[in-house]
C-alpha cells in the first residue's frame, strides 16, 4: 500500500506568520496596509510586525510602482498609533515629496514615539522647509527623540544649506531652559554654525 507524506512546513522564525511572509511573487499587501498590519500584529506581535514592515519597506524601496503603493499607504494614516509605526517606516522608504508630507504631518502627532519615528524616517526623504522647526523642536525634548532629530537635522543641513542652521539659531533666540539650550548649541556646532555663547 502506497503511503504519501506531507512536504515539509517552511522554516520560519518564532512568531513570524509563515502566509503573511515577503516572498518573490507575493504581493506586497495583503489587502489595505492597516489590515495586513493588524493581521500580522494579531498573529505574531509587535516584533513580527515591524520586521515585516522593515521587509515590505526594502522591496518598496526597488519597487517601479512607487505611486500606487504610496497612496495605499497614505490611505492609512489614520489607523491607531501602534499600527503607524510601521506604516511610517514603510512611507519613509518612498522618496517621493508626498511621502516627506505625510510624515511631516506625523510630527504633530500626540504620540511622542510616532513623531520620533516620523522624525527618524523623514531623514532619508527630500528635506522640506515646513519640517526643520517640529524637528528641531523635537530635538530640544531629550532622549531618544534627540538623537533621532540630531540626524536627520545633521543629514538635511548638508541637502539644503541654511535652512537648519537658521530655524536652530530661531529656537535658540527663545529657548531658556539650560539643557534644551545645550542641545541647540550641539547641532549647531554638528553643522558648522555654532553660535558665540555670552
Amino acid at each position: 500500500m502506497q503511503t504519501t507524506t506531507a512536504p515539509p512546513r517552511p522554516h520560519t522564525p518564532a512568531g513570524e506568520p509563515t502566509h503573511l511572509r515577503p516572498t518573490g511573487t507575493a504581493p506586497l499587501f495583503d489587502g489595505p496596509p492597516a489590515a495586513t498590519l493588524r493581521a500580522v500584529l494579531d498573529e505574531g506581535g509587535a516584533p513580527a510586525m515591524m520586521r515585516w514592515a522593515r521587509d515590505r519597506a526594502r522591496q518598496l524601496s526597488r519597487t517601479t510602482d512607487r505611486d500606487g503603493h504610496l497612496d495605499a499607504l497614505l490611505g492609512s494614516l489614520d489607523a491607531e498609533p501602534l499600527l503607524l509605526l510601521p506604516l511610517i517606516e514603510m512611507i519613509g522608504a518612498l522618496p517621493d515629496r508626498r511621502a516627506t508630507t505625510a510624515l511631516t504631518g506625523m510630527l504633530g502627532h500626540h504620540e511622542p514615539v510616532v513623531r520620533s519615528h516620523a522624525a527618524w524616517r523623514l531623514r532619508g526623504l527630500p528635506p522640506a522647509r515646513d519640517a526643520v522647526p517640529p524637528i528641531v523642536d523635537l530635538l530640544t525634548r531629550g532622549g531618544l527623540a534627540t538623537l533621532l532629530a540630531h540626524r536627520t537635522l545633521r543629514d538635511w543641513s548638508t541637502r539644503v544649506p541654511g535652512q537648519v542652521d537658521t530655524a536652530a539659531l530661531a529656537a535658540l533666540d527663545v529657548t531658556a531652559d539650560p539643557a534644551r539650550r545645550a542641545r541647540l548649541v550641539d547641532l549647531l556646532g554638528a553643522v558648522g554654525s555654532a553660535p558665540a555663547l555670552d
